[in-house]
């Protein structure tokens, strides 16, 4: 199965988001185009879209108000004084219902000589009852009731939605006055909707569009979140996820989508869902934020602030599971309390502290807003539900995505931290080669691998026999000059297989991967050891460095990690002592011949032309060596050599 790197992961996620935000928007442009707008006529009730069939009528829906102490009959409402009472309903109205008073609605639907079917919504998904009362031709006098809302068994509402509608149709013989009772606890801000029946698909089809986009896009960002924090081990990642399906859950229930009456115990989901969704997100977002806010560790009463924000949540969900009355005003002001909490931690942590939570601040605040939409349309800000839903998923969504994003950099900022704190361990400061311990990791496993696979790997270990000299006297940004330029050119000489490490003050290991054999292990110290004595503008006097390797193969001594070490070790002791090669293989005896004298003018020639054809053949930079002979007048005057 092949491997994916993080930053591709995270790349394949941004494309699908952005793939829903497109979607998103082109149905909010496709949504805001055909809205029904407020500014309509006093004798047409709005429908869903612009440019859907409107209803002209005769005369103007009629709007009452009246007791609930006074129990009237429709008849009664067709006669004096009851009918000069009805005053004209405009989009502006608000419907002043309460727990002392009721609204009476008195709509007459003209003739038309093809009749038609029309929906009459009242879009209100709290409302507490109903009524609508019909009268037949055959009985005049006798009115049939239809009556819809929270106060009413779901089995026994006209039509299954997630509003109260009722369907009506007009004749082509008469006029038809129907009357609709409006009994609720608080006033209706709602516009009356006249929906043709044909129209009426449209608008479940954008609803379930809507609905489907708010599923998809916080589902991605919930899974989005969820792989973050699997890849990362980032709790704040989880929490987000959290946030993320809890908003989902709580743009449902302002929707609708969760309250259908579909089933008898419908009415008591709808009367709870309204409260304990949101208040589940506010939870998840109060523990988000001490998640990212780090409130645990930088103050104590921010941390159990924001603890008592989760219990109020919980507390108040159990109340309203359990069918407590809690007046809508207490839930109001609590959720507000918890709201200004939640931010002002934040923003408190992020003055004292940690100045990126203004991100995270920035990023809540839309999400916030969001919890908004449905009031929008209530006040008359938007005069479609649909197009105030679909505001407030287009913000949470929003908010969501950029405090992903910005939890996405804090977490690339992290990242990068640890990754210079783990090269401090990982690589030599002064040489720019790997560290010790990376070396000792390495080579047990190099050599497991070349038993497995039946291939000789090798180990060049280098010692600098002119370490003690040139360091005492070189000053510390000589000393750094030196081990960096020593470091570059033995790791320039390694493969990427390869690993080179320092080894000490004086020494350096290179473990050559297999397969390799005698003669490659001898090129690449023999490169090693020509690029190294080539003349340095870094050290003092511009002169080379001084080496001594040891070098051991695999398929001519094996040997376990340790001892491969120890036999390397031993080997460089005993060269210090004196010896005939610089490059010796610790699989044959050590060469105790005395060293020659390098003064002689045959040996020195025989070195140089050794190091230039080495350059020549690797592809070095060839500095042309010259041996220095001594003329015969100073040989004459001194009366031997000078040995180096």
């Amino acid at each position: 199965m092949p491997r994916f790197h993080k930053s591709q992961i995270f790349n394949f996620l941004h494309s699908i988001s952005i793939i829903l935000w497109m979607m998103l928007i082109c149905f909010f442009c496709s949504t805001s185009a055909y809205a029904q707008t407020a500014a309509s006529d006093g004798f047409q009730l709005p429908s869903l879209f612009e440019g859907n069939q409107q209803l002209k009528l005769d005369v103007p829906m009629g709007v009452l108000v009246l007791p609930k102490t006074q129990t009237v009959d429709p008849n009664q409402l067709l006669q004096s004084p009851h009918a000069e009472k009805f005053r004209a309903w405009n989009p502006d109205l608000l419907l002043p219902t309460s727990a002392e008073q009721d609204v009476w609605l008195r709509l007459q639907l003209p003739i038309q000589n093809r009749p038609q079917s029309w929906l009459l919504r009242i879009p209100r998904l709290t409302l507490h009852k109903a009524t609508l009362f019909q009268s037949t031709p055959a009985a005049p006098s006798v009115w049939q009731q239809q009556s819809a809302g929270i106060g009413v068994p779901s089995s026994s509402w006209p039509m299954r939605s997630r509003d109260p509608i009722f369907e009506i149709s007009t004749r082509s013989d008469l006029t038809q006055v129907f009357f609709i009772q409006l009994q609720n606890g608080n006033p209706i801000t709602e516009n009356i909707q006249l929906i043709h029946s044909a129209d009426f698909g449209n608008g479940a089809n954008y609803a379930g569009t809507l609905n489907g986009l708010t599923i998809g896009v916080f589902m991605m960002l919930t899974l989005i979140s969820l792989i973050s924090w699997r890849i990362n081990r980032n709790s704040h990642f989880a929490w987000l996820a959290l946030l993320s399906f809890a908003v989902l859950l709580a743009q449902l229930t302002v929707s609708g989508y969760m309250t259908m009456r579909i089933w008898t115990n419908s009415v008591y989901l709808a009367k709870i869902a309204g409260w304990v969704m949101p208040l589940i997100a506010l939870a998840a977002l109060s523990r988000f934020a001490m998640s990212v806010s780090y409130a645990r560790d930088l103050s104590k009463p921010i941390y159990t602030s924001l603890w008592a924000v989760i219990a109020v949540c919980c507390a108040f969900s159990l109340c309203i599971l359990a069918e407590f009355d809690l007046p809508r005003a207490l839930l109001n002001a609590t959720f507000a309390s918890c709201m200004l909490v939640i931010i002002g931690a934040l923003c408190w942590i992020a003055w004292r502290s940690q100045a990126w939570l203004w991100l995270i601040v920035a990023s809540l605040l839309p999400i916030i807003a969001s919890a908004m939409a449905r009031l929008a349309y209530n006040i008359g800000w938007v005069s479609h539900m649909e197009v105030a839903l679909f505001a407030g998923v287009l913000s949470a969504a929003a908010g969501l995505t950029s405090a992903y994003t910005v939890l996405i950099g804090q977490q690339r900022q992290r990242s990068a931290t640890a990754q210079r704190e783990d090269a401090l361990e990982t690589i030599d400061g002064a040489t720019g080669l790997y560290a010790e311990r990376i070396a000792r990791a390495r080579l047990p496993l190099m050599i497991l691998r070349s038993q497995r696979f039946n291939k000789a790997c090798g180990v060049i270990m280098v010692r600098w026999t002119g370490f003690q000299s040139t360091m005492s006297s070189a000053s510390a940004v000589d000393r750094g000059r030196i081990f960096a330029h020593l470091g570059n050119r033995i790791n320039r000489l390694a493969r990427d297989v390869d690993t080179a490490a320092r080894f000490g003050d004086d020494r350096f290991i290179l473990l050559v991967e297999a397969p390799i054999t005698r003669s490659q292990l001898s090129d690449v110290a023999s490169r090693i050891l020509a690029s190294c004595m080539r003349p340095s503008n870094a050290m003092p006097d511009q002169k080379g460095f001084d080496l001594h390797m040891a070098l051991w193969l695999s398929s001519e001594l094996p040997a376990d990690a340790a001892q491969v070490l120890e036999l390397l070790k031993t080997r460089m002791n005993q060269m210090l002592d004196g010896t005939q090669r610089r490059v010796q293989f610790i699989s044959v005896p050590l060469s105790t011949a005395p060293p020659t004298d390098q003064s002689d003018p045959e040996h020195g020639s025989k070195l140089v032309e050794k190091i230039n054809a080495l350059e020549a053949t690797q592809g070095l930079p060839t500095i042309k060596l010259t041996p220095i002979k001594k003329s015969m007048d100073s040989s004459a005057t001194t009366g031997s050599t000078n040995p180096s």
